[in-house]
């Protein structure tokens, strides 16, 4: 049964591991499309991190421009699609310096694959625009496609969730969509529960001390561009 689900969020918000979860209940044969190539040492570790995270039956699809085809060859033999990310794919069309209207015509494009496709989808995507605002063109120029990229797969999906300290926010279900919401209250309280066993103390520890740092870092630059002369 084809259904589309998106879940977008900040960054650490929670949203790849629902994700995880949410494409288990799907059933065991489960295809990741990555759409991330790791450019350095601390990438290739994000990527550790959440291969580690999915089951180790799950097939792995490495694509990095045409998602369409790569979808569209999909067929009955699996319970379900996880593409992570949106806007890493994104991305990769601005790198081809693509116009505004080429991407977006590809996006429309992978929009409706996703809506032929025979089998659940989830989607997983990014809210760049809720960060500081870049301070060159193409910086911005991507902020703004990534977040028209959003607004196109929100519209095509059955169900969108916001995801925030890894809690979900339902935004958007069809009145059509069978069955109950999705991401229910219990689901999310047993996959919350998991995640925090599985850190580590030292690693709560560094990842607080992690946000405090980069808070402590906007604060001053925030600081900064105030005492600029206008």
């Amino acid at each position: 049964m084809n259904r589309l689900i998106l879940l977008t969020g900040a960054t650490r918000s929670g949203k790849s591991r629902l994700a995880v979860e949410l494409a288990r209940q799907f059933g065991p044969r489960i295809l990741y499309l990555a759409t991330c190539r790791p450019a350095d040492d601390e990438m290739a570790r994000r990527v550790a991190r959440h291969r580690q995270a999915r089951p180790p039956s799950w097939q792995t699809l490495e694509v990095a421009e045409n998602l369409p085809d790569a979808i569209s060859r999909v067929d009955g033999t699996l319970d379900g699609v996880l593409l992570d990310c949106l806007t890493l794919y994104v991305a990769r069309l601005v790198s081809r310096k693509a116009s505004d209207e080429v991407i977006l015509k590809q996006i429309r494009t992978l929009c409706e694959t996703l809506r032929r496709a025979p089998l659940p989808m989830v989607v997983v995507t990014n809210e760049v625009g809720w960060g500081v605002v870049p301070t060159s063109r193409s910086g911005r120029r991507f902020r703004d496609l990534a977040g028209l990229a959003n607004q196109l797969v929100a519209q095509a999906a059955d169900e969108v969730y916001l995801v925030i300290a890894g809690l979900p926010l339902c935004l958007k279900r069809h009145p059509s969509t069978p069955g109950p919401a999705t991401l229910k209250p219990s689901f999310v309280l047993r996959t919350s529960e998991r995640l925090l066993r599985s850190f580590s103390e030292g690693e709560l520890r560094r990842g607080l001390s992690e946000a405090q740092r980069a808070k402590e870092e906007v604060a001053h630059a925030t600081h900064r561009r105030a005492l600029r002369p206008h």
